[in-house]
């Protein structure tokens, strides 16, 4: 996939505590560590297919979350 990235300003507590995620995960780069984060709220919230949230380690309860919140 190739594109224009995108910068976007973090608050300072917020980018160090992101920056001790990607030591602690062994990131190679902040950008990695950002991506995963958001894909991994993404999942969470039942907005990427099920596939990507067992990739990411995240249970399959979760796959009828969204559905039950919307109106």
């Amino acid at each position: 996939m190739e594109g224009k990235g995108t910068t976007f300003w973090l608050p300072n507590d917020l980018a160090s505590l992101i920056d001790k995620v990607k030591k602690d995960r062994r990131d190679p780069s902040r950008a990695d560590t950002v991506r995963f984060l958001l894909l991994w709220a993404l999942a969470n919230l039942s907005y990427l297919p099920t596939d990507t949230k067992k990739a990411l380690g995240l249970p399959n309860d979760l796959s009828s979350r969204r559905e039950e919140s919307t109106p």
